[in-house]
């Protein structure tokens, strides 16, 4: 799927959204590989239009980004970087940032589907190295200043977690981090259990070819992720460890581990909100939204709209919109409503709110006349 597919409209968020992160949208990749089980298995289902569920992935490449830059600039900047490691990095949505921040001959992806790291290493000029579902038949070498782990621990069983944080661990430069999100043990379904260990595990995933005996859906403790991290890394790692609550896609939560000589406590990781448009009709109507802001003890304080890029007004959001918290399960902050009574325009020209939290970072909305990019919340 290209750009080029979806609706005009789409195009339009999807370009503005690039540039408001600070990319350039000629030159950002905006083509999905036909065989993205993550895009064509687990966010499109849940959106209406192929042209939402387009935007939803372009922006969570963009907010991961916002998280990965907040690592990188704890080492020293991405000038400062040696060899980095995407695992897991399925068919790039990550990529697509970081090659715009490093040269391509310092970043390194791995996927366990092996026709995901050729399309990279062609798409993208980069280092790939296919995944294997036994630690120890990784054939990775050498050192990594970061190695990171976005959605992969979230789906691996009790042992087959540990023994890939000792892997992963072990490709650490000493002056670099591991970085890797789980799903907390709020976000279980009824029908999984919890163990007395701190982790339950359920056999599915949005995968139809791998083996659910090693890539299903896990739940875990914050002990568990100690216990594991100290078990498989040694006590100086457990003691650098840091854990960001919903750091990424919302949902997932963040652990860093530093290397052998590298100190964390003055690490700083915040997730930008994210938010939609859930009501919208004719320019000159009612348009209303959601937000959620993931950081702990923050929140979306204030919402501007644009018309084009004029500003037209703002409204301060209410932390009310329980609706909205169903898809957030055990949320750190009550998601927030938005309502714009009038929205002026010819019908022509982009609709954005711009919601801000107190961390000073922003989620957009789109709208154009008669069309918006959300749903009640995302699946991303």
């Amino acid at each position: 799927m290209r750009l080029s597919d979806i609706e005009p409209a789409y195009q339009a968020f999807v370009r503005d959204v690039i540039g408001r992160f600070g990319f350039d949208p000629a030159t950002f990749h905006l083509e999905l590989a036909a065989a993205d089980e993550m895009f064509f298995k687990g966010i499109l289902p849940g959106y209406e239009r192929p042209g939402a569920a387009f935007y939803r992935y372009v922006e969570s490449a963009l907010r991961t980004h916002v998280v990965y830059r907040q690592l990188a600039d704890h080492l020293g900047g991405f000038s400062g970087l040696d060899r980095v490691l995407d695992f897991g990095s399925g068919y790039g949505r990550l990529t697509r940032t970081l090659r715009h921040r490093m040269d391509a001959k310092r970043i390194w992806v791995s996927d366990i589907y092996g026709d995901a790291v050729a399309w990279q290493t062609t798409t993208f000029g980069v280092n790939g190295v296919v995944s294997a579902p036994d630690p120890d038949d990784f054939q990775a070498t050498g050192k990594f200043s970061i190695v990171f782990a976005a959605s992969v621990f979230s789906h691996f069983p009790d042992g087959l977690f540990q023994r890939w944080l000792a892997r992963l661990q072990n490709l650490v430069r000493p002056d670099g981090l591991l970085a890797f999100s789980v799903h907390g043990v709020a976000l279980a379904p009824e029908d999984v259990t919890i163990g007395p260990d701190g982790i339950g595990y359920a056999r599915w995933s949005e995968s139809e070819t791998l083996d659910p005996g090693i890539y299903g859906m896990s739940y875990v403790t914050e002990d568990f992720v100690r216990r594991a991290v100290r078990e498989t890394c040694g006590a100086k790692a457990a003691e650098t460890l840091r854990c960001f609550p919903r750091a990424l896609f919302e949902k997932q939560d963040l652990y860093v581990v530093g290397g052998s000589g590298q100190p964390l406590e003055s690490l700083k990781v915040q997730a930008t909100p994210v938010g939609g448009v859930n009501s919208f009709g004719r320019l000159d109507k009612p348009w209303m939204g959601w937000g959620v802001e993931s950081n702990p003890g923050h929140q979306i304080v204030r919402a501007d709209l644009f018309v084009g890029d004029v500003f037209a007004g703002f409204t301060a959001p209410t932390a009310d919109n329980v609706a909205t918290l169903q898809f957030f399960p055990g949320a750190p902050n009550m998601p927030v409503s938005w309502l714009f009574a009038r929205v002026p325009g010819d019908g022509e020209r982009l609709v954005r709110v711009e919601l801000v939290s107190d961390t000073g970072l922003k989620a957009y909305a789109y709208g154009m006349d008669g069309v918006g990019e959300g749903r009640a919340a995302p699946r991303v």
